[in-house]
């Protein structure tokens, strides 16, 4: 049922993303602006281990307002711990508040969306207990970032979110690795993010 779930996410991202692309460009509201972006950085999770795992993403933006820009993004990131492997794929919804400024741009942002978790283990009791799990659940976020031009139609930036999100893997209660049973992968996402304006 997990899976049908965030199947179900999926379809309804792609035909968010699909709809206003197909149209034709006069049927499109003067004024409207289009990206695409792709990120990549650095995530640092606060539960129980200081190592950092790594987070990329892929997205689609509309702006129809300057000082507004919606934003649907899918990513994959993963923090490995010891013997453990943590992965999560996102389908998120993203506003932000933009303020303009010379050189580029600087805005606040929130969002949220469906995130489909899997642990991993491959340790000493690997063959003692069930070794991987997944789940899937709503998280949110929210941040801020900055970014700037470097051609005309091209911007590059930094992006900060914090996550807020926890897992539940039934299948590892009540055994050797219950501590991982409810998991929580909430944390900081630093990203470099290269926007491509159309």
């Amino acid at each position: 049922m997990k899976r049908y779930a965030f199947t179900l996410a999926l379809l309804l991202a792609i035909a968010t993303i699909a709809v206003p692309t197909a149209q034709a460009e006069d049927e499109i509201a003067p004024g409207i602006s289009h990206y695409l972006s792709v990120a990549f950085g650095s995530y640092l999770p606060t539960y129980r281990s200081s190592s950092q795992g790594t987070g990329i993403q892929a997205g689609y933006g509309i702006v129809p307002f300057p000082n507004l820009a919606l934003e649907t993004n899918a990513g994959y990131m993963q923090q490995p711990e010891h013997d453990s492997l943590f992965m999560v794929v996102s389908l998120t919804e993203t506003a932000k508040a933009i303020y303009p400024f010379g050189l580029g741009n600087i805005y606040a942002l929130a969002g949220g969306g469906f995130y489909y978790t899997a642990y991993h283990f491959n340790g000493d009791h690997a063959s003692q207990s069930p070794s991987e799990d997944d789940d899937t659940s709503l998280g949110y976020f929210y941040g801020a970032g900055a970014d700037i031009y470097i051609r005309s139609a091209v911007t590059f930036g930094l992006e900060f979110k914090w996550l807020n999100l926890k897992s539940s893997y039934g299948k590892l209660r009540n055994t050797v690795l219950n501590d991982f049973a409810d998991h929580d992968y909430t944390g900081a996402l630093i990203m470099g993010k290269l926007a491509f304006n159309f």
